[in-house]
């Protein structure tokens, strides 16, 4: 064709045969895969952070098994199997009043019956016998949540969204936020506690320390997800259906 020859690469000039992309490729490849940041969950790192402990990881050790299991894991630092909802009736009671909400909210205007699914959601969770207040704090959550307007008709809603974001010191902080609203001038970031609510006019972030410091976690997760855009943060306490803004 008249075309000179593509001169070899350099690295596998002395390599030839089967071999020429055996030991050093292989090599290569098991340090490129290997995870740059380790997974640590927000709920873990804001305990930290109140009680003064810490969250340690190296990021660059590892096998070439355990990358690939963190590649399959939807969540490697298990924020969403571990993390307990502790509310005022207990860890399962706090779990089907979340999973009620987040059943109901984007079912919103399709003939869904919210009662019914919060007590179907109570069920699943073994919260029978408290049936009624899961279908009452999801109804006062749903109630706070219109009286802010952030159910109007244009709003974005996403429930249980998923966030990462690498801290830049070898960890991959990651979460869920409970309810993301985008607004016409501002993203909402929700989280529902079932715990008793402050009292009027109380400090939410004094009386309730280690959830002021997972909102401020979550808050700079959505920030950096979404440049450019104001992130409002609050906590919507289902018991009286009050929602607090965090500053």
């Amino acid at each position: 064709s008249g075309m000179d020859p593509v001169p070899p690469f350099p690295e596998l000039a002395e390599e030839s045969g089967e071999d020429a992309a055996g030991p050093s490729w292989e090599a290569a490849r098991g340090k490129a895969m290997l995870p740059s940041a380790a997974p640590v969950a927000v709920t873990a790192l804001a305990g930290a952070a109140v009680t003064g402990g810490s969250v340690g990881a190296e990021a660059t050790e590892g096998t070439q098994d355990e990358a690939d299991e963190d590649a399959e894991d939807p969540d490697p630092s298990g924020e969403r199997t571990g993390r307990t909802r502790e509310g005022r009736h207990g860890p399962a009671f706090g779990t089907a009043v979340h999973r009620a909400i987040a059943v109901i909210l984007p079912a919103r205007g399709r003939g869904t019956a919210p009662d019914e699914v919060a007590r179907a959601c109570a069920a699943i969770e073994g919260e029978g016998a408290r049936a009624d207040e899961v279908a009452a704090d999801a109804t006062r959550a749903l109630a706070a949540l219109d009286r802010a307007g952030l159910l109007a008709p244009g709003n974005a809603l996403r429930t249980e969204y998923p966030l990462a974001r690498p801290d830049g010191k070898g960890l991959l902080v990651t979460g869920y936020a409970d309810l993301l609203v985008r607004t016409a001038d501002a993203l909402w970031l929700v989280d529902f506690k079932t715990d008793a609510p402050p009292a009027p006019g109380e400090d939410v972030a004094r009386a309730f320390p280690h959830y002021a410091e997972q909102m401020r976690l979550y808050r700079g997760l959505v920030e950096g997800a979404f440049p450019g855009i104001a992130v409002r943060a609050a906590l919507l306490f289902t018991a009286d259906g009050s929602l607090r803004p965090l500053g």
